[in-house]
């Protein structure tokens, strides 16, 4: 048994999920094929069949990827609960924050696998209803791009949608404005990178989504988090069931504040990370934010032995 006090959760969002993610760890740990199966009789499909799929095609779909990113992520923190990890602090990433409302027990499993696949379609219908596009600008300090983005606002809806880490931050909205916003980066210095996703995802173009998901939450029972959470939408700690549902809301239209979010669990004395998911991105974000942080992967079932043997 493992007890880390003085350690954070943190999962990934949309982009971590690759194929064949959380098979090992079905076939290893029964509370993982049983988070599976709980999260498939929520959303009404087969999230096993889909994440373990060799040609990872299932997961390309917005609506598929989002709640099976889910299930994996809610099986590995299963896995580390069973074993006697617990998190001191949790926060997630987009997506991701829908484990960590989960693993504060704000939000049920059920419901949150619920909230998660309305959440997918609702933000896939509103990219195909108004197509946008997504590009990380590297090298620029956010009040930078910020005011890139203002520039580049003649051509459209630009704004700054995940403020990830130092010299990086990812822009979002519709396609001419974000283009031209890239090319002003690029006069100052700057790299870009263009993200393989399906729509201007945390910026106003997502207000429709917004609007339905809005309503949804409403319907949900949320309860006070039982450990202190990092919201995205403020990058501080979220303590009522309120401040809950206003926080899942607002991260639709609202950028990720990922670094605030990390720097507040820094704040707190937590200087250990486990990356609760497939991938590491997270860990070389922290790692951006503080090089003397620790971040332990939890993703698969060998990281998975090495945390709870």
């Amino acid at each position: 048994m493992v007890t880390d006090a003085d350690a954070a959760f943190i999962f990934p969002g949309q982009g971590s999920q690759r194929a064949g993610m959380g098979r090992d760890v079905c076939q290893t740990w029964e509370q993982a094929r049983e988070v599976f199966d709980q999260v498939s009789r929520a959303t009404g499909f087969d999230v096993a069949e889909a994440c373990f799929e060799q040609s990872g095609r299932a997961l390309e779909s917005t609506a598929v990827a989002q709640p099976a990113l889910l299930a994996v992520e809610l099986a590995c923190a299963a896995v580390l609960r069973r074993g006697g990890v617990r998190p001191a602090a949790v926060a997630g990433h987009s997506l991701g924050e829908f484990a960590a409302w989960v693993a504060c027990e704000a939000i049920e499993q059920a419901d949150a696998a619920r909230l998660v696949a309305l959440r997918a379609r609702v933000m896939e219908r509103a990219a195909s209803d108004r197509p946008g596009a997504m590009a990380a600008i590297l090298g620029l300090e956010a009040a930078q791009v910020e005011e890139l983005c203002r520039q580049a606002a003649r051509a459209g809806v630009v704004v700054p949608a995940n403020f990830n880490a130092p010299g990086q931050v990812v822009i979002s909205g519709e396609k001419e404005a974000v283009q031209l916003a890239a090319r002003l980066a690029g006069e100052r210095g700057a790299k870009t990178r263009w993200l393989a996703v399906a729509g201007g995802f945390h910026s106003p173009l997502m207000a429709p989504a917004a609007e339905r998901f809005a309503a949804a939450l409403g319907e949900v029972n949320a309860s006070e988090p039982q450990v202190p959470v990092a919201a995205n939408a403020t990058g501080e700690l979220v303590r009522t069931a309120d401040e809950v549902r206003a926080a899942a809301a607002a991260q639709m239209t609202g950028a990720v504040r990922w670094e605030s979010c990390v720097r507040r669990l820094l704040s707190l004395g937590l200087r250990r990370f486990y990356e609760v998911g497939p991938g590491n991105v997270l860990a070389g974000l922290v790692r951006r934010i503080e090089p003397a942080a620790e971040v332990v992967a939890a993703g698969d079932a060998d990281s998975l032995r090495r945390i709870v043997g």
